[in-house]
């Protein structure tokens, strides 16, 4: 009778576990480790509810316990492995991983997560190795080939890792996380046209719906409440370059006309989680949440406009979006171009990064521009001082840049090489991500060489411990490059912060257009370049003439500070203008006055 009762609760604990309940299913694993101490499967399943739940050090005990009752379970073994990672424990993690393949050369599942503890240990070119050794014993492995997707991106190869989401996807056409994964790795390709990007973002947006099923309308209500409920989801509000911009708006935000609903999809919180938390009205961490549970989260939350500041980079959830879960949805801030999803309402952003007339077209979203430049940023409190320029000491002139690996394509280094020949005396420093790898730093110089570039002339840098060493670098450099058709944001705001005239070229998208953005706003539009010729020629004009002793340095940060940029109050105002009149529009019935 006892083995009957047991293997029931074993049977429902495992149909709740198929089915997403993992909290009920994690609670009956429980019950059954109490019932029957010796049984193994409570130990190994409850491990990894455990796992899936983000609780690493609770499923590495559990797994453990499972490994000691069947040493002999592979897979067991690789996901202790992937808890240990999960808790910090890199060097346990890794070297179970290591061990399993060598005891199971043919486990493709035990490869392909060597290969993200091997990045964790700081081995890109290992971690590719052992990603490709996955796909090669099982071809069809979905996502092991989206996992090498995402390795070669970090590997500033954007080329050939859109190849491997297009892999994935034709395994497995819902594969979500590839399907967006693809979508970024075509924002750094330059030979993609704008309409077949736009294609591409609608053929995700109609994957998203047909998985999503019908959505289910939001009951709107009849007045616009005079205090609107808006809820902001993302994996990065903690330290990440997007905490940096919304945080300074949601501080402004007028308590007594918003209530701000923070959706945190991420493990991780910090301090800066913490001073968001404090301007919340409520704070969620939903990143052990499935897309139903979250769903079923917001909908309970009820918040009057839902904003996105994620769309297709890292955790994307607009499959969420897909289910018309807010009466009007947003999406702002962190991906520069539509989602594809018609869904989605309205899209944030300005005239210069997305010219009326020009943008609309490309666009599920209506565009909503609220301000002549759409964003806020936050400088870091320990920023050092400007400091001076190095060609002041005599030591030559000095370009830069520190965008990520994947933003320097063919077409940016022959460009920055095009610059370097212009001014023969000059050097380029270029740090990133990655390029502390030994693998990466020589394929890198490798390109530079294929540009026409003589890696003598530049010098590789890789991450620096925390963000005033990071600053501390521009030291360096006099004069910052932005890559192209990617520019920077993030680089672009701190290398002005630090007084570095930052040379764009402006094209024919949002990505490629937000220098000029944050180079209006700061009234230095003789920064930004109309062709790589102008390009060339205003590197080479900052390098010769008195323009930038006379319009950087000190002179620059203080023209960032007058800018809109670090104007928050007046943002935030303008930001909570735009989504109130984006509910408005909600609400008002069609073809009267104030739909106008």
């Amino acid at each position: 009778m006892a083995n009957a009762r047991i293997q029931s609760l074993l049977q429902q604990a495992v149909a709740d576990h198929r089915a997403g309940r993992l909290t009920q299913a994690g609670a009956a694993y429980a019950q059954l480790r109490g019932l029957a101490p010796r049984l193994y499967d409570p130990y190994h399943l409850g491990g990894v509810v455990a796992l899936q739940q983000g609780r690493h050090a609770e499923a590495a005990a559990l797994l453990e316990q499972a490994c000691k009752l069947n040493p002999a379970d592979a897979v067991c073994r690789m996901r202790l492995a992937l808890a240990w990672l999960g808790a910090g424990r890199v060097a346990d993690g890794l070297a179970a991983l290591e061990a399993l393949v060598k005891a199971q050369p043919a486990m493709a599942a035990a490869w392909d997560n060597l290969g993200y503890a091997r990045k964790l240990a700081n081995d890109l070119a290992g971690g590719i190795a052992a990603h490709r050794r996955a796909v090669e014993l099982e071809p069809r492995n979905a996502p092991a080939w989206h996992n090498l997707g995402l390795s070669l991106a970090m590997a500033g190869d954007p080329v050939e890792a859109q190849r491997c989401h297009e892999r994935t996807l034709a395994l497995e056409p819902d594969h979500v996380r590839a399907g967006s994964a693809r979508l970024l790795m075509m924002q750094y390709d330059d030979g993609i046209s704008r309409a077949a990007r736009f294609a591409a973002h609608r053929e995700h947006g109609e994957r998203l719906r047909r998985r999503s099923g019908s959505p289910v309308r939001c009951a709107l209500p009849p007045d616009v409440p005079a205090r609107l409920r808006v809820g902001f989801l993302s994996p990065d509000l903690r330290q990440h370059s997007v905490a940096h911009f919304i945080a300074p708006l949601l501080a402004h935000l007028s308590p007594e006309s918003f209530e701000v609903f923070l959706y945190h999809d991420h493990a991780a919180e910090d301090a800066i989680s913490a001073r968001l938390q404090g301007v919340a009205s409520r704070w969620r961490n939903v990143a052990a949440c499935s897309d139903e549970a979250l769903e079923k989260i917001i909908r309970e939350d009820a918040p009057h406009v839902l904003v996105d500041l994620n769309a297709h980079t890292g955790r994307s959830r607009l499959a969420v979006f897909a289910r018309r879960v807010a009466p009007v949805q947003v999406t702002y801030l962190g991906y520069p171009d539509t989602t594809g999803l018609t869904e989605m309402d309205y899209r944030l952003t300005d005239a210069r990064a997305d010219p009326p007339g020009e943008s609309e077209a490309w666009h599920t979203e209506q565009l909503v521009r609220f301000s002549d430049c759409a964003w806020a940023w936050e400088p870091p409190a320990d920023a050092p001082e400007v400091p001076p320029l190095p060609s002041t000491s005599g030591s030559g002139f000095v370009f830069g840049s520190f965008n990520h690996l994947a933003k320097l394509n063919a077409g940016t280094l022959s460009l920055w090489g095009r610059v370097l020949a212009a001014v023969p005396d000059s050097r380029l420093v270029l740090k990133s991500m990655g390029l502390d790898i030994p693998a990466a730093a020589a394929a890198l110089r490798e390109r530079l060489t294929g540009a026409g570039i003589d890696p003598r002339r530049v010098e590789l840098l890789g991450p620096t411990a925390g963000i005033a060493d990071h600053l501390a670098l521009y030291r360096k450099i006099d004069v910052t490059l932005d890559p192209y058709p990617y520019h920077g944001t993030t680089t672009t705001c701190e290398a002005l912060w630090m007084g570095r005239p930052v040379v764009s070229l402006a094209g024919d998208r949002h990505a490629s257009r937000v220098g000029a953005s944050l180079l209006a706003a700061v009234q230095r539009p003789s920064w930004i370049a109309s062709s790589p010729e102008d390009y060339v020629a205003i590197a080479e004009r900052l390098a010769r003439t008195q323009e930038l002793t006379e319009l950087g340095g000190r002179a620059l940060r203080q023209a960032v500070a007058g800018s809109p940029l670090l104007d928050h109050a007046g943002q935030a105002q303008r930001f909570g203008e735009a989504l109130r009149a984006a509910f408005v529009r909600a609400i008002t019935p069609r073809g009267s006055a104030a739909a106008t």
